[in-house]
């Protein structure tokens, strides 16, 4: 392995004579970095970032791990406070199902946790614009029991001032040294917005087709009036829960059994992908 600590501190040396600070650099490799890149393609970005800056650097020995640290270290953006609290909090919980991104409407979420109840957290970091906050936790409202905003103090009363009193709020932290912590700020209630149509619409049509025996020829529109019309909102929000729990099991199951040989910024392509990092990390 690099001695990452001798190397960066090497770094921070020409940084601190205002050649580029911490934050550009982590930023910069960051727009450099991609999962599918070799050791070698990667140490060759490394090597021509650092020269046009001024930077000398010998060969890497783990360049991925440079990026993976660097990053974390200096530049907290939505990716990595979304591995950190998956470390943090998501992988210290049994029986239940994560699930990054999922399409909420016209919203996309971060992330996701699915058991006996479902969870949304949305992540609002400092280098984040909150102006769709508002429109993003409705949506997330009217499709899952609880929903947390994960953020941090100095966005804090921003984030009061927009969400429903209903979402609860995690406060994270980084410290010097890169390590990330979570707080829950404020505990989430249970939404009162839940629209059963709308969990409808998380369904493809062919579960819905499966789970509920509509007509297959009829559109998607016309199954979810037929199905509001002979189904309670409590069967069908129990029904969502069930649906998402079966469709990304496999994913989450994947990536706690693999994390501990995926860095951080890579969980989730690696989520996505559920290819194993022998034949990645090349």
């Amino acid at each position: 392995m690099y001695n990452w600590g001798d190397f960066m501190s090497t770094v921070v040396s020409k940084v601190s004579s205002s050649v580029i600070s911490e934050f550009k650099m982590a930023q910069a490799l960051f727009a450099l970095y991609d999962t599918t890149k070799t050791n070698s393609n990667l140490n060759e970005a490394l090597t021509s970032y650092f020269e046009e800056n001024e930077i000398k650097s010998n060969q890497i020995e783990s360049p991925r791990a440079l990026f993976n640290d660097t990053i974390l270290k200096y530049y907290p953006n939505e990716q990595v406070v979304k591995a950190a609290f998956v470390n943090q909090v998501l992988f210290r919980v049994n029986n239940h199902v994560g699930i990054f991104e999922l399409n909420v409407g016209t919203s996309r979420v971060d992330l996701c946790k699915i058991n006996g109840q479902s969870i949304a957290f949305e992540i609002k970091t400092d280098l984040d614009n909150i102006s769709r906050l508002d429109k993003q936790i409705n949506d997330y409202l009217e499709i899952f029991e609880k929903v947390y905003v994960i953020t941090t103090n100095k966005k804090l009363k921003q984030v009061e001032s927009i969400v429903d009193d209903v979402c609860g709020i995690y406060i994270y932290k980084v410290s010097k040294s890169g390590h990330y912590s979570f707080k829950l700020y404020r505990s989430a209630k249970y939404s009162y917005k839940i629209n059963a149509a709308k969990q409808l619409m998380l369904f493809r049509k062919r579960d819905l087709i499966v789970q509920y025996g509509v007509n297959k020829d009829l559109s998607k529109h016309e199954m979810i009036d037929e199905i509001l019309n002979n189904i309670s909102a409590k069967q069908i929000n129990a029904d969502m829960k069930k649906m998402l729990k079966e469709r990304y099991v496999y994913q989450w199951d994947f990536l706690v059994d693999n994390h501990f040989n995926i860095f951080e910024i890579d969980y989730q392509w690696f989520y996505k992908n559920t290819i194993s990092p022998n034949y990645v990390y090349l």
